[in-house]
């Protein structure tokens, strides 16, 4: 049976859902790697400037290369007014909740939220970092941010926020504990042992024992925490 990826044109409100819609047999990992790989080569379109014919383009022609059937379903109207490009973000966030939605107990659904969450997280904080050092003529700052190496994201919420905005997210208790946690776990998450079946990523406290599992739980709170830094990073 053929195999058809659709990307297509639905919005939540003002806000992206899911961007991907198959036809065809395809199991629950297909469907992960292929979002994951949409995302990738979003993450490409933004940095290398490109049109959002552009991005459609170079989606379809790996997804075809790998034997899928690719049919883009957003018109030229739909990307002028929304810029898909430009919501990345969001879309990370809205297709987290689609996983749990669809699957909240399977622990691959559950990774793949946990590493959306960070992943809007950082993006969002660069893009403020970079608007507001560039405003103020901070070239310096605008390149340590860009080139990343050597910068945890802790960094970014921290002294960089502070000297662009005389803000840290660390004097935001609930949100700096919850922030280290959903990082924490995101770093189990991609140091996974190959002994595990990803029902027993924990965080543990000093002496040793759980105290948060990768749940459906944690995931939703998870969530919900990280719109709240994001609506912190807007409001700063």
């Amino acid at each position: 049976m053929e195999k058809k990826v659709l990307i297509k044109e639905d919005k939540d409100s003002v806000r992206f859902v899911l961007p991907l819609e198959f036809d065809g047999d395809f199991s629950d990992d297909e469907k992960i790697k292929l979002l994951q790989s949409y995302f990738r080569e979003m993450v490409c379109a933004l940095l290398e400037n490109k049109t959002e014919e552009e991005f459609f383009k170079n989606i379809a022609d790996v997804w075809k290369s790998k034997g899928y059937i690719v049919r883009n379903l957003i018109s030229t109207t739909f990307t002028s007014k929304y810029n898909i490009l430009s919501s990345l973000p969001e879309m990370m966030i809205h297709s987290a909740l689609k996983l749990l939605g669809e699957n909240s107990g399977w622990p691959p659904n559950l990774s793949a939220a946990i590493v959306f969450c960070v992943n809007a997280m950082e993006i969002v904080v660069n893009n403020k970092l970079i608007d507001r050092f560039n405003q103020i003529g901070r070239l310096d700052k605008v390149e340590l941010v860009q080139d990343d190496k050597g910068l945890s994201l802790e960094d970014k919420f921290t002294w960089l926020l502070n000297d662009a905005f005389g803000s840290s997210l660390k004097n935001e208790n609930t949100l700096w504990t919850w922030f280290l946690d959903i990082k924490g776990m995101r770093n189990k998450v991609v140091h996974l042992k190959k002994d595990s079946d990803g029902t027993d990523i924990t965080l543990n406290d000093k002496n040793g024992n759980p105290r948060k599992k990768l749940d459906a739980t944690f995931a939703r709170e998870a969530i919900e925490h990280t719109l709240q830094i994001l609506n912190y990073l807007k409001a700063i």
